[in-house]
């Protein structure tokens, strides 16, 4: 994302791949390269303005994210997994979203767990969801940060992390 800021007539497009794919969830994927040839070949070419995010998780580690950001467990999950030899295994057997069930949650049913993946888990007491422009998030303990799935760091004890939106937007490919 840091390449294309401010970019204006650069557009992104997306072939799945990978072990989550949650990005994939929130934007059309090419399937093929007969696709992508298709799309190149349109005038004018099909694309979304989306939001930027950015996050400054230490004075000299800044970065941009298209889709998501997570501290504390959820990126310790993302780390731990990138490192699992066990994810090639999935991922070369097409099950690459099941290396997260290194997961292990307390005092809260399966069921109710599963509502994660389809976002409905807000609705349960202890969830909380906030709107802003903008983040400052302390932690008590040093723990990991990732965005868009990839680990960038760790936060450190009394400096706030600070995550917000930006007013540019970057492009993705709008398909039919």
């Amino acid at each position: 994302m840091n390449g294309i800021v401010g970019f204006e007539h650069v557009t992104i497009g997306v072939v799945k791949a990978g072990s989550g794919n949650e990005f994939t969830r929130e934007f059309k994927a090419f399937t093929d390269l007969a696709e992508i040839e298709s799309y190149a070949a349109r005038v004018p070419l099909l694309r979304r303005a989306i939001d930027l995010g950015s996050v400054q998780l230490t004075n000299e580690i800044s970065s941009f994210f298209a889709s998501n950001c997570g501290f504390g467990l959820d990126a310790e999950i993302s780390l731990a997994v990138s490192w699992s030899r066990v994810k090639k295994i999935l991922i070369n057997g097409k099950k690459g979203n099941l290396v997260y069930g290194i997961t292990i949650v307390h005092s809260i049913s399966l069921l109710k767990f599963m509502t994660v993946f389809n976002g409905s888990h807000t609705r349960f007491k202890g969830v909380s969801t906030y709107r802003s422009e903008k983040f400052l998030i302390s932690t008590d303990q040093e723990g990991g940060c990732h965005m868009d799935g990839e680990c960038i760091g760790t936060t450190r004890v009394g400096q706030p992390v600070v995550c917000e939106g930006d007013s540019r937007k970057w492009n993705v490919v709008g398909l039919e």
